[in-house]
């Protein structure tokens, strides 16, 4: 039997039908087995887009030949296919003038899963011409977001030339708003905002890991009014993606195109909606608003797009989780400093606030967790958000020149992070301090040529030079991943003339430290602290995978897998310094 979801009338229900047959030597019969639900459909679900007035929706689909008609002949039974909805008869004004989506009978006005029998259903029939074979590297899965990709390879087209340093905007981060993220980032764009209402969605455009800013619109807004305020006449986009289809929405962004500045209208507005303009502004900046209608002549680059982009960017099997959020609206999170959001980062931070991972499942927000690339094993994903803190702390010591001496206070899973990361930075003159002889074997073992010695050395040294009137002798860097308030103080007397401290470590609540005003001025040295990981979640996974297992392996990071119901005995090594972290394992 054939199960599917017809709409009647602007209702939706469950229908069970016999499986059906090809009728027309044309014809394709085809097992769905991946079909989408695009914001048409649910315009249509609205009332706002006209379909037929009974039809099973679903334009974005794509299985597996299960018949074909008597005609058929670059189509074979078990192919894998994917179907493009839209027709066109050839012999129109429009299809004369290379304008198919706009045919008088076909494109729109016949599209499978509006006006005729689509994809939410187990079969489809279809005519061949709407067939295509997919090839192997991409899934199926994968091949049911051809269609909406030759909407997007369409728009693309229209949108250009548009030079990769262009700052662009795109307006709604639902299905097509990604897709859209993930085309540009293809194509070399990285300056690229993301504005979008929805904490959940913006929480999966973060969670692409493209390094694009995701911000609420009404960030934007701020923004706008700002710039108007002081004069600004730089600020704004080149280009303005609309993927709302939100009448207000589209107003707005108008206004902050720069000069010969493009909006493309690609999200489906209701009809009858209507907008506002100025057109005397439209004049004097040389806009232009641009319409994007379907997918004319684009669906084969769509398959090819889709195939090149699948590793990096359509990859969604695997989840890592990021244990810290921002609310985005407050006035931290609109200052560009989320890890003091007044009501999440640390104080709603999963495994601390909140249920975390020492368990087999854990129940957390859809914005905390993050697509998995599959060049990272589980084992690697485990350290993204330690090595995300380090990330940000790395890049509050900026800059460093490559012969930095560098002092290291810790060697356990922090500081041994931060021993991967300078070597892999290239930096060679490195000195590790630790105290328990276990974690000073892990520490030798990464083989780095870093120098490994027990902090009373350090000590002896500073003395000496003191004595010898030795004013060389010191660090240009010193982080401290120990958080001992004693450490600290030293620390920051064996830094050199114009040296930093990177207080990493967390010291308990309520600790002292002892500074000489004097020799900070007179050093001019900087302390700095570092706190969780804002903005660096996600180009953290870049950097995992970049280094990789040469340096980031479970055995060279003297990391030692429990069971849960080891928790123990893993507290009781961990504390000792025999390991530098252990890991419970499901």
């Amino acid at each position: 039997m054939n199960t599917a979801v017809q709409l009647w009338d602007g209702q939706l229900s469950l229908i069970t039908t016999p499986i059906p047959h090809v009728s027309a030597p044309n014809e394709v019969l085809v097992k769905v087995a991946f079909s989408g639900i695009c914001g048409t459909d649910l315009h249509i679900l609205a009332g706002e887009f006209p379909s037929s007035k009974c039809v099973i929706l679903g334009h974005e689909f794509a299985g597996v030949v299960s018949e074909i008609g008597s005609a058929v002949k670059r189509i074979s039974v078990g192919d894998r296919v994917v179907v493009n909805p839209n027709t066109n008869c050839g012999r129109c004004s429009f299809c004369q003038k290379a304008q198919p989506h706009f045919c008088k009978t076909g494109g729109i006005r016949s599209t499978v899963g509006i006006w005729r029998n689509g994809g939410w259903s187990q079969y489809c029939r279809v005519p061949v011409e709407t067939v295509y074979t997919i090839p192997p590297q991409i899934t199926l899965r994968q091949a049911a977001l051809v269609e909406p990709f030759s909407c997007i390879a369409h728009g693309f087209d229209l949108l250009m030339p548009l030079a990769t340093t262009s700052d662009i905007l795109i307006c709604g981060s639902g299905i097509i708003g990604l897709l859209w993220a993930s085309l540009l980032h293809f194509h070399g764009y990285r300056k690229v905002t993301i504005s979008e209402i929805s904490e959940r969605r913006r929480s999966l455009a973060n969670g692409m890991n493209v390094g694009y800013q995701v911000v609420h619109p009404d960030v934007l807004v701020h923004n706008a009014k700002k710039a108007n305020l002081s004069g600004g006449q730089e600020w704004g986009f080149d280009a303005v993606i609309d993927c709302s289809g939100v009448p207000a929405a589209i107003e707005e962004a108008i206004k902050w195109l720069r000069c010969g500045g493009k909006i493309l209208v690609f999200g489906c507005c209701p009809k009858g909606s209507s907008i506002k303009i100025d057109p005397h502004i439209m004049y004097a900046k040389e806009l232009q608003i641009i319409g994007s209608h379907i997918n004319p002549f684009t669906f084969p680059k769509a398959i090819q797009l889709v195939k090149d982009m699948a590793e990096k960017y359509l990859n969604y099997d695997s989840v890592v989780v990021n244990p810290n959020t921002s609310c985005g609206m407050c006035d931290n999170c609109a200052k560009g400093r989320p890890n003091f959001c007044k009501f999440e980062g640390v104080k709603a931070t999963i495994g601390i606030r909140r249920n975390g991972g020492w368990a087999q499942y854990c129940r957390l927000p859809a914005k905390n967790a993050v697509s998995l690339p599959h060049q990272l094993s589980f084992e690697l994903g485990l350290l993204l958000e330690p090595m995300s803190c380090v990330v940000h702390g790395w890049n509050l010591l900026q800059p460093i020149t490559p012969d930095a001496e560098i002092l290291v206070c810790g060697a356990g899973s922090m500081g041994l992070l931060f021993m991967c990361m300078l070597h892999f930075r290239g930096f060679r003159e490195v000195v590790v301090t630790e105290l328990l002889k276990g974690r000073q074997k892990i520490a030798q073992r990464l083989d780095f040529g870093f120098q490994i010695v027990h902090p009373e050395i350090l000590i002896s040294e500073a003395r000496n030079a003191k004595q010898d009137g030795d004013e060389d002798w010191g660090f240009d860097i010193v982080i401290d991943c120990t958080g001992d308030p004693k450490t600290l103080e030293q620390g920051v007397q064996w830094l050199r003339q114009g040296g930093k401290f990177l207080l990493f470590g967390i010291s308990p609540a309520g600790s002292e430290v002892k500074l000489d005003p004097h020799e900070v001025y007179a050093k001019e040295l900087k302390i700095i602290a570092s706190r969780i990981n804002p903005f660096t979640f996600n180009s953290t996974m870049q950097i995992l995978q970049d280094m990789g297992e040469r340096y980031l392996s479970f055995e060279k990071l003297g990391m030692r897998t429990f069971q849960l119901q080891e928790f123990t005995a893993a507290l009781e090594v961990q504390r000792s310094g025999e390991i530098s972290k252990a890991v419970f394992e499901n």
